[in-house]
């Protein structure tokens, strides 16, 4: 237990080194003895041939386990001996303290059962060497009984303290070590926790990871879905534009058309004035008159198939076509009732061409906006030829006419029905005048608004693309969170 702190290699390696020194003083002692003739050449050669053989088993014994406890044991053997051989082959009493260092060097290996070994060996072996002293070599003299107290005192004393330091630095060590294990304790939870800690880094890495690459997979669909809408919001705000310029300008058809049918009622209450002094010349037309009815007939069906078709446009355009039909419809009245009126309508009939045609330009610029031409077309022409069969009749009126101004009477009566219709048609025009007016309105309010979609739209594009920046920027963290993550899941 003591040696599992200490270094042996090093320990070893230092008390190899040191046990050199020693042997050297030794083999120079030895010399020293030679010259001073109390010993002989052959006992000094013996004593320095066992020398190195000693020093040549220890230097074996190290170099072939460098780190093993046999290397103490065969030193610390040799060393004794040679120190016992060293004290009993003089009379000299100092020679007791080669030991002293050799008790510091093996205090090394903190080794508290050697030490009182071999502090108990060195006690006797220096117990024995003074009774020999004093017993059998009868060196007993008062002053050399006190060099051998100190001797005696010196060895306990250091054998002593060899013993308690031992024991104290085992002490030492020992709670050290108990301090060495204790925090390796706490280092090993701590790496318990830390390798937990990566584990779970490295789940949440990888979940990470995935999220941002789905944030960057959504981000790239947002991307393309608000540049589609971009796309359409331009185009919205395109056909707002030309949706309200087509509404302006029905306005000022329709405002064109609401003055002319102003024109029209005030032609009309001349135009009755007139009839009133040609009513006996309208009574010779009451036969054709039956024609005109027919014709007229078929011209109302016509027309009434054709507000029908016209249905299918919006509602703005539904009710401008609806309005143009009855103008139509009035016009043709008027221009019948003018044909009856002779000289005196021309002006009216006039008018009437004149209101006539501003409908149809109505109904051409409504039939713009939708997408049902050809039907109206097909409606229009059975008008036309309706129409055709109604000229016809009328020529034959006018002949009439000429001999004829009892009909007046009956066309002052047409005629106050042509001044109600036109004070309908001025209502119908204004009130479609205030629903175009409302139209543009919205119109322009939906172009604006379209203008601040497509701006947030922008803005819109813009903050996707800034994500997406940080995307890229999230990404690049993950994955370098990641790569950290199992850098430390091989500590796993």
């Amino acid at each position: 237990m003591e040696n599992s702190v200490v270094d042996l290699k090093r320990v070893n390696g230092f008390v190899l080194a040191l046990t050199f020194i020693l042997n050297l003083c030794l083999i120079v002692g030895q010399i020293g003895e030679i010259a001073k003739g109390q010993k002989t050449v052959t006992a000094v050669a013996i004593f320095v041939s066992v020398i190195l053989v000693y020093t040549g088993i220890i230097s074996f014994v190290y170099k072939k386990d460098k780190e093993g406890l046999k290397f103490k044991y065969a030193a610390s053997i040799g060393f004794f001996l040679i120190y016992v051989y060293s004290m009993f082959t003089t009379t000299r009493v100092l020679v007791y303290v080669y030991i002293i260092p050799f008790m510091m060097l093996y205090f090394l290996y903190f080794d508290l059962t050697f030490i009182k070994v071999l502090g108990s060996a060195v006690v006797l072996a220096n117990t024995a060497r003074v009774g020999w002293l004093i017993f059998i070599v009868q060196a007993n003299s008062s002053n050399l009984t006190t060099d051998y107290t100190i001797q005696m005192a010196s060895i306990v004393m250091i054998v002593v303290s060899s013993i308690i330091g031992t024991k104290l630095s085992n002490s030492i060590n020992e709670d050290k070590t108990k301090a060495l294990e204790e925090a390796k304790e706490k280092q090993e939870d701590i790496l318990k926790n830390v390798l937990k800690i990566a584990s779970e880094l490295d789940q949440h890495s990888n979940a990470v990871g995935q999220t941002i690459t789905e944030l960057e997979q959504s981000g790239s669909t947002i991307n393309d879905a608000v540049g589609d809408i971009s796309a359409g919001a331009e185009k919205a705000v395109l056909s707002a534009q030309e949706q309200s310029n087509l509404t302006e300008h029905i306005q000022n058809i329709v405002v064109d058309t609401s003055e002319a049918s102003k024109n029209m009622e005030e032609i009309s209450h001349t135009t009755i004035k007139q009839m009133d002094e040609g009513v006996k010349i309208v009574k010779a037309l009451n036969v054709k008159t039956e024609v005109m009815n027919e014709n007229c007939e078929s011209v109302y069906e016509s027309m009434i198939e054709l507000r029908d078709k016209s249905k299918e446009i919006n509602e703005i355009t539904e009710a401008i076509t609806a309005i143009s039909a009855q103008t139509n419809i009035l016009s043709l009245n008027a221009a019948i009732e003018s044909a009856r009126a002779g000289e005196a309508g021309r002006g009216f009939a006039v008018v009437a061409e004149e209101v006539r045609n501003l409908a149809n330009q109505s109904g051409e610029f409504a039939s713009h906006i939708t997408a049902i031409v050809d039907e109206l077309q097909q409606v229009v022409a059975a008008s036309v030829e309706a129409m055709t069969r109604l000229k016809g009749a009328n020529d034959e009126q006018n002949e009439l006419i000429v001999n004829t101004g009892e009909i007046f009477n009956e066309t002052t009566e047409y005629m106050k029905e042509v001044n109600d219709q036109v004070s309908i048609v001025t209502d119908k025009v204004n009130e479609m005048v205030g629903i175009n007016e409302r139209l543009i309105k919205n119109t322009q309010e939906i172009a604006a608004i379209s203008e601040q979609t497509l701006a947030g739209i922008e803005m819109t594009t813009e903050a996707t693309m800034q994500n997406n920046n940080c995307v890229q920027r999230s990404k690049e963290i993950a994955s370098g969170l990641l790569e950290s993550a199992k850098a430390m899941k091989q500590y796993i």
